[in-house]
């Protein structure tokens, strides 16, 4: 994965948690209960930083969560290494809560 560990990415994911629940609750002052996944495609340069980034499937029923939940992915940033890598990751939401 570019010298990216899986562990790596995890803990950029989890320090995104409070980003997604975040989504989720604007999502819901807006009238939807949002449920299921979101899967975003990121591009990440050999810096960590997001490059490039879209929606690749929304379940949740919700564009606005599904547009919230993208730019909570673009903020991330990922340790530096060695050229650039693309990932696909799924954010699951089940009953108010990431899976």
């Amino acid at each position: 994965m570019g010298g990216r560990s899986r562990d790596d990415l995890h803990s950029v994911l989890a320090a995104q948690q409070t980003r997604v629940r975040y989504c989720y609750e604007m999502a819901r002052r807006e009238g939807s209960e949002p449920e299921g996944t979101v899967t975003v495609r990121l591009g990440i340069g050999p810096d960590g930083a997001v490059q490039a980034a879209e929606v690749i499937e929304n379940q949740t029923g919700s564009s606005s969560f599904g547009d919230c939940v993208l730019s909570a992915a673009r903020r991330a940033v990922f340790p530096a290494a060695e050229g650039r890598i693309v990932v696909i990751l799924p954010f699951a939401l089940q009953g108010g809560g990431l899976q």
